[in-house]
């Protein structure tokens, strides 16, 4: 299946070969949009080329929207329209029907999750999607940033810098940790632009060098020199970034209209108001919760004691009657089992020497880092499947005396 990636210079298409052609005239002198050139210039590009059928579109961020920010996470928190809202606030969109998708990239302590988003106009989205027979509509360069997963795995600290867009994207454990469009074009290399990249690396708390640099660009990859990086590798696989733009592995967005959207029925005056309000309701949750921390904490630690004695008592009832599992990790696993909040479910568990790692759904982003929290572990990957539910992974040490 073809992919075409469209920038406000010029269209790549993929078949077999890489196709170039010119796309003059999307941005107009203020930097705004002009989709209806943006679709004509594509429409001629397939046709050129004799292309039929289903596509695979990618925009580079000029033209659209892709940003990264900390939302709340207290439950019953409206993230869907709380997105929504923070999209509108740009000015190239401001007061649109949207679509808008999102990933859920970290946890940030126990009251706010960072994730990114992409926002694209509604009637743009639609004469694309029907237009050109888009399968998938998302921002570039999120198939290069899974090309670059794929490549690293989670052991390795690593960021990707292309020049299609100009971007930088820093990755640990597997998790995409911060982006930005950088000031310095890629393309021409130089100390000032592996400055650039070095600041930037502090900026989103890596600490410099990385193990890897991947840099990227078309139709050919550009070479950087002086990169905080030990080892630098140059280009993708064209066939490597098909496999990526069509897998369904996070970072993932999809701008294609749905049968229901973010505020539907919802003038953009109404989704600012029902967002600030949430910010009131959730600022005021957290100042009583930190009036209330000290008292909480004392009052959390005699149920800990409590619970603990029952616990032992109850084991010692057991034993008299039935012997418990014994043996290395019985203990977390009766943990992992009563530690399961409703709406959550296992897919998988699996043990090592020194760690239990689970993976599971969840009806709401809220459930996993409950769990973490329950279980004193570590939540890995948290991301929104396409079915509206929520794939998650824990990761919990184990206990020297457990191993």
């Amino acid at each position: 299946m073809p992919e075409l990636l469209c920038t406000p210079e010029r269209i790549y298409l993929y078949t077999h070969t890489l196709h170039t052609e010119p796309c003059e005239g999307v941005l107009d002198d203020e930097g705004r949009p002009d989709y209806r050139r943006l679709f004509a210039a594509a429409r001629r590009a397939l046709a050129r080329h004799r292309v039929r059928g289903s596509v695979y579109l990618a925009l580079s961020p000029d033209l659209l929207l892709l940003h990264e920010a900390p939302f709340p996470s207290f439950e019953g928190f409206p993230l869907d329209e709380a997105i929504l809202a923070e999209a509108q606030r740009n000015p190239f969109f401001r007061d649109l029907d949207l679509v808008v998708d999102y990933d859920l990239l970290r946890p940030e302590g126990p009251a706010r999750v960072w994730v990114l988003f992409s926002a694209l106009p509604r009637d743009a989205a639609r004469r694309l999607t029907r237009g050109l027979r888009a399968r998938r509509i998302e921002p570039w360069p999120l198939a290069l940033w899974r090309a670059a997963k794929a490549r690293y795995g989670q052991e390795l600290r690593y960021f990707v810098l292309e020049s299609v867009a100009n971007t930088l994207a820093a990755f640990e454990g597997g998790r995409l940790v911060g982006f930005r469009r950088l000031t310095r074009p890629v393309a021409e290399g130089g100390e000032e632009l592996a400055e650039e990249v070095l600041r930037s690396l502090h900026l989103f708390g890596t600490m410099p060098p990385a193990d890897r640099a991947l840099v990227f660009g078309l139709p050919e990859s550009p070479a950087v020199e002086g990169l905080p990086a030990g080892a630098v590798e140059s280009g993708v696989p064209l066939e490597e970034l098909k496999r990526a733009a069509w897998a369904k592995e996070p970072p993932f967005l999809d701008l294609r209209p749905r049968r229901t959207h973010l505020g539907e029925g919802m003038p953009p005056a109404e989704q600012r108001a029902l967002f600030l309000s949430a910010l009131l309701v959730a600022a005021a949750l957290a100042a009583g919760s930190y009036l209330g921390t000290e008292r909480a904490r004392r009052v959390e630690r005699v149920e800990e004691l409590r619970a603990a004695v029952e616990e032992l008592e109850a084991e010692a009832g057991e034993a008299a009657t039935e012997p418990l599992p014994t043996g290395p990790g019985a203990r977390e696993l009766r943990e992992i089992a009563l530690g399961l909040p409703k709406g959550l479910w296992l897919t998988e568990l699996s043990a090592a020497r020194d760690e239990v790692l689970l993976t599971g759904r969840a009806e709401s982003p809220y459930l996993p880092l409950e769990l973490a929290e329950r279980l004193d572990a570590e939540l890995t990957s948290l991301a929104r499947s396409e079915e509206g539910l929520y794939d998650w992974e824990v990761r919990r040490a184990l206990a020297p005396e457990a191993r």
